[in-house]
């Protein structure tokens, strides 16, 4: 498919779930609650992209960038975002559940509510970002970057955390801490 194909698909309400789509500049294309499911979209330029509420579970968006899209109530469960580049993107209750984003940039972002649950995100970089309220339970983040991120309320629960850095006003040792769940 070329960006033509896939404009012309979106106008005609046409379906492109399951559509190759890698390496294309589909930046600034409006998916708003299209289904994206099952597509390969490697490495494709998806910048300043409206995907709120757009279905891209079980996708292929490794090494995508999505830099400035809106991703607003978007669902990526079981998606492929590893090496992907999402700076400065809005994700307010985005899913993205049994997601792999290992070695991932997340950073001056806001994913307020968003589901992390069981994701893969070792050695991404969530620093500069806001994740309250955010579910990290059961997520492997091994060397992640959370510093200088805004993360109360965000649940921790069964995490991997080996060599996490959290934010200078948190600490992984204290169970105290009412704004964290571990």
């Amino acid at each position: 498919m070329t960006r033509i194909d896939v404009e012309i698909t979106l106008a005609s309400g046409g379906s492109l779930v399951g559509e190759s789509m890698s390496e294309l500049d589909l930046s600034g294309v409006d998916f708003q609650k299209t289904s994206l499911r099952g597509c390969d979209l490697r490495y494709s330029n998806m910048s300043h992209a409206n995907l709120e509420e757009a279905d891209l579970s079980e996708a292929n968006l490794g090494g995508v960038n999505l830099s400035e899209s809106n991703l607003t109530g978007a669902v990526l469960r079981k998606a492929d975002l590893r090496w992907s580049v999402l700076l400065g993107v809005t994700a307010v209750g985005a899913d993205f559940s049994d997601t792999g984003l290992l070695e991932s940039r997340l950073s001056f972002s806001n994913f307020t509510k968003a589901n992390f649950s069981r994701s893969d995100l070792r050695r991404s970089d969530l620093s500069d970002a806001i994740f309250v309220s955010s579910n990290f339970s059961e997520a492997n983040m091994a060397r992640v970057d959370l510093r200088h991120s805004e993360i109360s309320g965000a649940d921790f629960k069964g995490a991997n955390m080996y060599g996490l850095k959290l934010p200078d006003n948190s600490s992984s040792s204290s169970a105290d801490n009412d704004d964290i769940d571990y």
